[in-house]
């Protein structure tokens, strides 16, 4: 990787940090912007999206946070708990049965946390 890449891949890293701060802070508009200008840095990166879908289901925007959480697990198929949220959101949005998939789905993909506490 030349320099350029490595300066925008720690840009990106900052503004993602910043995007959690302000998302522990309840600030979602700040967390928002943070992360999507992490997002135009790093597009491939999954976590990134799912944070954006995170912040936008906090603000109550569903199809918005669809869109995140869609891009999100199709960046990172794996990802349980995108896979979860996704089903919430369904769920707010009434598509009920698309709820139920996605948390099936989830479900398939394993636990969300290590029961060991590893």
């Amino acid at each position: 990787m030349d320099g350029r890449g490595n300066v925008r891949r720690i840009d990106a890293e900052m503004l993602f940090r910043e995007g959690q701060q302000y998302q522990d802070h309840q600030a979602f508009a700040k967390a928002l912007e943070a992360y999507r200008q992490a997002a135009s840095l790093e597009p491939d990166r999954a976590l990134v999206h799912f944070r954006i879908g995170v912040v936008l289901s906090r603000m109550g925007r569903w199809n918005d946070a669809l869109a995140a959480y869609r891009e999100a697990l199709r960046l990172d198929p794996d990802l349980t708990e995108a896979q979860l949220n996704l089903g919430f959101v369904y769920y707010e949005l009434g598509m009920d049965d698309l709820a139920q998939a996605a948390f099936q789905q989830a479900r398939s993909l394993g636990s969300l946390a290590n029961p060991s506490g590893k």
